[in-house]
């Protein structure tokens, strides 16, 4: 089956990205569920939200999102003076770096904490 673009993934990754891929998948699905009327997809919403939150209070995922964000900063930095990379492109990315670093560099606690409290 040529002209499907599919990425496959085998087993084992690194549980760092096992997680990664585990939130984006749960993200994903708590956007599609959040738009949906049904009281049956409010409460596969409020599901996939406790699943996140469980997922996010891993002691070590806060260091490991820290540690991404800085190993990617560090390789758009290395081309900040490349003719050929598109300026405002590259900054808009770093930018958005920061945005996601800032936060959560300040977070005292694990993600998800303020919901597990609430």
């Amino acid at each position: 089956m040529r002209g499907i673009g599919l990425v496959l993934y085998e087993y084992p990754l690194n549980e760092s990205i096992r997680t990664m891929l585990r939130l984006e998948h749960l993200f994903q699905r708590l956007g599609e569920l959040m738009v949906r009327d049904a009281p049956v997809d409010h409460h596969f919403a409020l599901v996939t939200l406790f699943e996140i939150m469980d997922v996010a209070s891993r002691a070590d995922l806060k260091s490991d999102v820290l540690k991404e964000l800085e190993r990617h900063r560090g390789i758009l930095e290395a081309w900040r003076d490349n003719a050929q990379v598109e300026q405002s492109v590259l900054q808009q990315r770093l930018s958005q770096i920061e945005a996601a670093h800032g936060p959560l560099n300040q977070l005292a606690c694990k993600a998800g904490h303020t919901l597990t409290t609430n």
